[in-house]
């Protein structure tokens, strides 16, 4: 771009050399051009067309304003092509405008509501919810939950054997216990109590006991 405003503004010179300079560095780079992806070797390959092309043409361009100087003045005079070093340098053109919201270009101002930046997640953390997400409810609908309906079930299966459904629906609404757990109680106390509980378990344990010793006789022997 900058060649093409030297030749608008008449600087034929300027921009020959400053042609060859981008054609040496175009060169330059292809020099190591095994290293360099197919799109960039390829995309490079084309910029060296395009600055070969040009360059010659700027040439021939400069040399028809060259010869036509040179049956004015001294040959020794004439300078039709200076150095890429005596040029000045390309300035810096600003393709956009930054433009900062209020609440960011003043920290006066307090940010409030949701986050500015809320959306911008990194995508291995977006990665690592949707795994952990599948694998939270893989967990819960594989392991849990069945597991979780069988429990329940037995539970169910229970208690209408026991006729216990209806005593908790009594107990919760205060009319009493029902008469079958009534009825076990009753028969539980007739027959000794939580004494006659404990000295039942204690029976079995002593007759464990006993036989585990005529077992283990019987093996020796």
């Amino acid at each position: 771009m900058e060649a093409v405003s030297g030749t608008a503004r008449g600087k034929y010179g300027e921009e020959v050399s400053r042609l060859q300079e981008a054609l040496r560095n175009v060169n330059k780079a292809l020099e190591r051009k095994n290293f360099l992806g197919r799109g960039v070797r390829e995309d490079l390959l084309g910029l060296q067309n395009v600055l070969r092309q040009a360059s010659e043409r700027a040439e021939k361009d400069n040399d028809l304003i060259y010869l036509g100087i040179c049956g004015l003045k001294e040959v020794s005079n004439l300078d039709p092509v200076p150095a890429f070093s005596s040029l000045s340098p390309i300035m810096k053109a600003p393709m956009v405008k930054t433009i900062l919201p209020p609440d960011v270009s003043d920290p006066s101002i307090e940010v409030t509501g949701a986050p500015l930046f809320r959306s911008l997640i990194p995508y291995a953390v977006r990665q690592a919810i949707a795994l952990y997400n599948e694998r939270k409810n893989t967990v819960i609908n594989k392991q849990l939950i069945p597991e979780w309906e069988a429990i329940t079930s037995q539970d169910h299966s229970l208690l209408r054997e026991l006729g216990l459904p209806g005593s908790l629906q009594a107990v919760e609404v205060s009319l009493g216990l029902p008469p079958t757990l009534v009825t076990h109680m009753d028969d539980v106390k007739t027959k000794g109590g939580i004494a006659k509980l404990k000295q039942m378990r204690a029976d079995v344990r002593n007759l464990c006991d006993s036989d585990k010793e005529i077992y283990e006789q019987v093996s020796y022997n």
